[in-house]
Order: C-alpha cells, then sequence, then structure tokens
C-alpha cells in the first residue's frame, strides 16, 4: 500500500469482517492494529465479538452475532483510512470531550494572565517559597532536589512569569474541575499532574537552556596542569534563553504534547489550546486504557474457558476411560462366572465328588467373590450414584 493511498471502509463490510475474523488478523492488512481498528468500529458504531468469542467457535460451541444497529443520526457510514496512517491518529472523541472542545473553542477571552500574583494559588505560594530560595542547576535552572513544588524549571530571572503563567493555568483547570496537585515519583523531583476524566496527566513548564562548547579559564587550565587528569574541566556551558515551552510530560499517544515560544507567539496567548490539548490528551489516554482493559478482560475470559473447555475434555476423557474400563471389567467377569460353571459342572462328573467338595466349595466361593468384585454392575448401575449436567459428570451429595 503506497502512503498516498486512502482506504476507504465501509460500515456493513467492516462489519462482516470482524465477525469472520479476529481483528488481530484483520487490521495489519491496513497498515494498524487491532487497537487503532476497534477506535475505528467505535466510530462507525460497529459491534464486535465479546469476550470468548473465537475461543468458543474454535471448539464448536454456538455463538451468535450482536446484529449491526441501524446507523444513527450523525454516526458516519464510512472510515477513510490514509496510506501510512499510524494507530494513534485513528481517534474519535467522545461526545463530551466533543462539546467541551466546541466550548472552548467558542470562548473569544481565552486564558487571562495576571500582571501580578495577588492572592496566589495554594501550589503557587508553596512552589513560590521553595523555588525564590533555591540554587541554580548545571543547567542555569532552578530545580531542587528532595523538595515540594510544581515542576517548574527556568532560570531565577524568569520564575515571576513562570509562577503567573501556572496561576492562570491552576486556576482555569480547577473552575472546570480539573484538579492540579504535585506527586513525587520516587526520583527525588516533583510532577504536577491535572486529573481529567479519571486520567492523571503530567505536564511541566520548561525553559529552553541553550548548549556552548566550555572555554577553560586561566585558572582551570592551571589546575589542570597541577593535577593532570585528575581534574576535570566541563565541556559544556548551559544558558537559560528566556524560551519557554509548556508541555504534557507523556510518551504521547499522537496528540499535541508542546507549546512553546516563538518569533510571533508566546506560551501566555498559548494557554487556552494548552488546555483544549490536554483535554484531547485525556480523553485519548481514557480510551486507550479502557481499550486496554478491555483487551486484558477478553484475554483473561478466553483464558479460563480455554482451561473449562480443556477441564471438559479431560473429564469426559476419564468419563469414556472409566466406561471402556468398566466393559473390560465387565467382560472379564463374565468369563470368570462361565469358567467357575464349568469347573462346577467337570466337579459334578467326576467319581466321588464328596472326597473334594469342601474343597471345591471353598474355592467355589473364593472364585464367586472376585468375580463379583470385577464385576461393576454389582455395585449398581454405572448412571445411579452419578449425574450429567453441562456435558459433565459430577458426583451426588449421597456418594
Amino acid at each position: 500500500m503506497m502512503e498516498s493511498d486512502t482506504i476507504v471502509l465501509n460500515r456493513k463490510d467492516l462489519y462482516e469482517k470482524v465477525w469472520k475474523e479476529p481483528m488481530s488478523r484483520i487490521a495489519p492488512q491496513y497498515g494498524i492494529s487491532d487497537v487503532g481498528l476497534k477506535k475505528i468500529c467505535r466510530k462507525l458504531d460497529i459491534p464486535t465479538p465479546p469476550r470468548g468469542y473465537w475461543v468458543r467457535l474454535q471448539f464448536g460451541q454456538k455463538v451468535e452475532r450482536t446484529p449491526l444497529p441501524k446507523l444513527k443520526e450523525g454516526t458516519p457510514s464510512i472510515y477513510e483510512l490514509q496510506g501510512g496512517q499510524i494507530d494513534e491518529k485513528v481517534q474519535t472523541f467522545w461526545t463530551e470531550v466533543t462539546e467541551i472542545i466546541a466550548k472552548e473553542k467558542a470562548l473569544a477571552t481565552g486564558i487571562k494572565i495576571p500582571k501580578i500574583l495577588s492572592s496566589p494559588h495554594p501550589l503557587i505560594r508553596e512552589t513560590k517559597g521553595v523555588l525564590s530560595k533555591a540554587k541554580q542547576d548545571d543547567f542555569g535552572v532552578l530545580r531542587p532536589w528532595r523538595k515540594r513544588y510544581l515542576d517548574i524549571r527556568v532560570s531565577p530571572e524568569n520564575l515571576n512569569r513562570a509562577l503567573r503563567i501556572m496561576q492562570a493555568l491552576i486556576k482555569a483547570f480547577e473552575s472546570r474541575g480539573f484538579p492540579v496537585s504535585i506527586k513525587n515519583n520516587g526520583d527525588g523531583y516533583p510532577s504536577t499532574y491535572i486529573k481529567i476524566f479519571g486520567e492523571e496527566i503530567k505536564f511541566a513548564l520548561k525553559e529552553k537552556v541553550s548548549r556552548s562548547e566550555h572555554v577553560p579559564t586561566e585558572k582551570e587550565q592551571q589546575e589542570k596542569r597541577k593535577h593532570g587528569f585528575l581534574y576535570d574541566i566541563q565541556r559544556w556551558d548551559f544558558t537559560p534563553t528566556g524560551k519557554f515551552t509548556l508541555l504534557i510530560d507523556d510518551w504521547g499517544n499522537g496528540q499535541r504534547k508542546q507549546w512553546s515560544d516563538g518569533r510571533t507567539q508566546t506560551v501566555e496567548g498559548l494557554l487556552h489550546s494548552f488546555l483544549i490539548g490536554v483535554v484531547k490528551y485525556a480523553d485519548v489516554e481514557r480510551q486507550e486504557r479502557e481499550l486496554r482493559e478491555e483487551e486484558q478482560q477478553q484475554w483473561e475470559e478466553e483464558r479460563r474457558l480455554r482451561a473449562e473447555l480443556e477441564r471438559r475434555r479431560r473429564a469426559e476423557e476419564e468419563r469414556l476411560q472409566d466406561l471402556e474400563h468398566q466393559t473390560l471389567q465387565w467382560a472379564k467377569s463374565q468369563q470368570l462366572r462361565a469358567y467357575i460353571k464349568e469347573v462346577e459342572k467337570v466337579a459334578s462328573r467326576r467319581p466321588k465328588p464328596n472326597e473334594f467338595q469342601s474343597d471345591l466349595d471353598l474355592w467355589l466361593n473364593w472364585a464367586k467373590l472376585h468375580a463379583d468384585r470385577l464385576d461393576p454392575l454389582t455395585r449398581g448401575l454405572p448412571f445411579e450414584n452419578r449425574q450429567v449436567e453441562s456435558g459433565e459428570l459430577k458426583e451426588n451429595n449421597n456418594g
């Protein structure tokens, strides 16, 4: 498939395909994963096989399709998949998210930045108290270790600007019901999270740092001559540039992650765009998490069903083996009884049978007892102490 090709997925055709074979086999035909195909099915309102469907089908059990529902107003009947399209772009937002995005885009005022930090948010106040006393690290930014503060990595000269931006952001998020929190992930540095739709999205505000080759000072050169290889001169100098980047600090899911100062724009003018971007990002995270959970549940259900079917198979195999064993035992007991009768017949023809009658009686009793022990029918009919339920044998409570 060429990158310029466009594949048109028809709703009815795709419905037939996903019910004929697993999506993990269909998806590679379009250059996407089964997760991406599942998203397309959701967009087109196509029901997909439930958990355990393919396992039941594999073991010959009766399975039923979920009928394709009538096309609702506003639901597309086709999906155009561009050549080379990656899974993350196969995306549709939930209705509530679409409504939020439309509402936010309709706002003309955007998010205003306070000129001064009056009545700062508790997290802003806490962050200012820590960073205003902190020293610059090797990169020229403030990032103290083992302290609690918002994930702001800027130079001292730009701390006030960063705090005002974060003040506006926190106020905007929390006014929409999206709380902001600080957490320590165990590496000694805090992270900042926005909670949206149950998803915690990590974000940060960073100042870009330029790197230049370090020119050793006269003092450093003297120390190098004095101590030799024991004295290490740094290779690079790092200088904060005053250029800010507001970013979603994650690996990404196909959505925009960075909003930066440019030639004609500043982060301050991009806060509303960032807010909308985080909402989109959170919705994608939620959908992917739910898909992963659904796949995990399906995998567990299939594993459980496979184990159950295997247990039933073994139970049936044991049942058949038991039947064959009983048949052999019964046949053997019948042979023994026939032989015992023949012994009695031969003994009756002998002269003076009274001379060995007592020995004969002892042997006959012993032989008949053994034949009875072998005969399974002496313990009752084979189904009297067992019953068949759902294709397997279960012991009665009375044993």
